[in-house]
């Protein structure tokens, strides 16, 4: 059978979409980056999924495509990295100040059924460090999916200028339309971010249905709030052994699998801090 490449999908919006849902639906791994503290915390102990509205997100534009004030809907998400190895940049990114970063590795099995078997979420916001719920939403009031993240940059090629090359995986095509990418349902970000590999669990619910849950809006003020996604339905799940420590780990002992990067990495990203500096200084 003829694999199915990007090539052949980018001249559609509608089609690239459904390629970009079909290929994150069969990724044979989900890499949550983040610390082990959040980590320990969010999944761990509440045995839960937390989506957000994307304002904390390093992307701006991203978070500003995520949830256009135009959209009807109000759009929640949780971003992955589908790179069968542990990232060198991720790493960096969210194991670098602290020391305090680790990854958690979701199965294939579990993240099919957290998109075909989540009969309820709900619908909150953090508050001092709880989870405090203001809304509930039954199947058939929210979307569930997972896609793909497309990277995209300005075309290399003199004769495609105005259009662009985006990138997927290891896949490049040159000369794609703004007309076909432009789709706002199509989540795509600058190629510089593409060693992210990202694929993004969303949750998708009409912006009236939120609006009258207990007065709360979605206007700029609240794009704190947070959809909860419990395991409940979710059979044979144990995380812990899914858990991966952060190359330059130095928290607490943890009975947590170790990086294959571990003692082959040094950084330290705060060598320049001007508290370091002034440490080198000589008297």
């Amino acid at each position: 059978m003829e694999k199915r490449q990007l090539k052949n999908f980018v001249n559609n919006s509608e089609v690239l979409y459904s390629y970009l849902k079909e290929k994150a639906v069969n990724h044979p791994c989900y890499k949550y980056y983040s610390s082990l503290d959040r980590i320990e915390q969010n999944f761990m102990r509440t045995q839960s999924l937390f989506l957000s509205m994307g304002s904390k997100w390093n992307d701006r534009s991203d978070f500003e495509r995520f949830n256009d004030d135009q959209l009807s809907i109000a759009r929640f998400g949780m971003c992955f990295s589908y790179s069968k190895s542990e990232s060198v940049p991720m790493w960096m990114l969210y194991g670098g100040l602290k020391h305090t970063g680790a990854m958690i590795d979701f199965p294939p099995k579990m993240m099919k059924s957290i998109v075909n078997d989540t009969e309820k979420v709900y619908l909150g916001y953090f508050k001092d460090g709880e989870y405090k719920e203001c809304g509930n939403y039954q199947s058939n009031e929210f979307n569930i999916f997972i896609q793909d993240v497309l990277y995209f940059g300005d075309s290399s090629k003199e004769k495609n200028m105005g259009t662009y090359y985006v990138k997927r995986s290891d896949e490049t095509v040159d000369g794609v339309s703004m007309n076909v990418i432009g789709d706002n349902r199509i989540i795509k970000k600058r190629i510089g971010w593409s060693y992210e590999n990202e694929t993004r669990l969303i949750v998708e619910i009409n912006k009236e249905i939120i609006n009258n849950s207990d007065g709360i809006g979605t206007n700029s003020a609240n794009t704190s709030l947070i959809i909860k996604i419990p395991f409940d339905n979710i059979q044979d799940i144990s995380l812990s052994d899914k858990i991966v420590l952060a190359p330059n780990y130095n928290g607490c002992s943890r009975d947590y699998r170790k990086s294959n990067l571990t003692r082959e990495l040094e950084w330290d990203l705060c060598d320049s801090c001007c508290f370091r500096t002034a440490e080198k200084i000589e008297p």
